[in-house]
């Protein structure tokens, strides 16, 4: 007799919740481990090898690059009860964790994870759940790269980052400063142009910044954005015809 696979549709209405846990019930599964403290600057793991644990950040910002020979790109800039080092599970390397400010972590070593994975399905459930998510994110900000100017991939990335709740400082719009350095890395381009380009956007009332924050008008910037894009598109079209 021919064996049928089981597909599941997340649509299907009658699926049970429970088969798609969110990020807070994936944190519940979890034990509680001892907390370890870097200083700013401090490298968690780096490229060379696997990471050793698998992380959730407590306090603090970590930025995780992917190192391909001298090429370095930030693929994500973790918060608060965000998870890291899932290569592990693959025993992969090529990932680099560096604290953006002095930070807070719990982590548990590989025979810990599988004991969890084997016992608890909905924990294997929500790690490939968090991960394919930020696969997306990761593979829609690469396409940004190729196709838009870096203006707009720099806009997108403030936007993002201003959305995102975790980074918000005090109200929205307002984020923690980020190196110059580093936002080159994660918009794929030099420290000097997003220094020019901040500037650009600080002339024109979109952003303010000082040492320690940045202020991000959102609705103004999203605007720029707009405009941007449809430039961009009468360029192509140009260049087409």
């Amino acid at each position: 007799m021919e064996e049928r696979s089981t597909v599941i549709d997340s649509q299907d209405p009658n699926l049970p919740e429970e088969l798609f846990p969110g990020q807070e019930d994936l944190l519940a599964h979890l034990p509680r481990s001892h907390s370890e403290s870097f200083p700013s600057g401090s490298i968690i793991y780096d490229a060379h090898s696997p990471p050793p644990r698998l992380y959730v950040l407590e306090a603090g910002r970590i930025a995780l690059s992917r190192v391909e020979g001298s090429s370095v790109l930030i693929s994500r800039i973790c918060c608060e009860e965000d998870f890291f080092g899932e290569q592990l599970l693959a025993n992969l390397s090529g990932e680099r964790a560096e604290a953006l400010d002095r930070v807070r972590v719990m982590s548990w070593p590989l025979p810990v994870v599988f004991r969890l994975l084997n016992s608890n399905p909905k924990f294997g459930i929500g790690l490939i759940q968090d991960s394919v998510r930020r696969s997306m994110e990761l593979k829609t900000r690469i396409l940004d790269m190729a196709n838009r100017s870096i203006r707009s991939r720099i806009a997108i990335a403030l936007l993002d980052f201003a959305s995102n709740e975790k980074m918000m400082v005090e109200r929205p719009g307002r984020i923690d400063c980020i190196p110059h350095r580093l936002l080159a890395r994660y918009v794929g381009t030099s420290r000097e142009i997003i220094t020019h380009s901040l500037n650009f956007f600080r002339r024109q009332q979109l952003i303010t910044y000082s040492r320690k924050f940045m202020d991000i008008d959102i609705n103004a910037l999203r605007a720029y954005l707009h405009s941007e894009e449809h430039r961009e598109r009468h360029v192509d079209h140009q260049e087409v015809a």
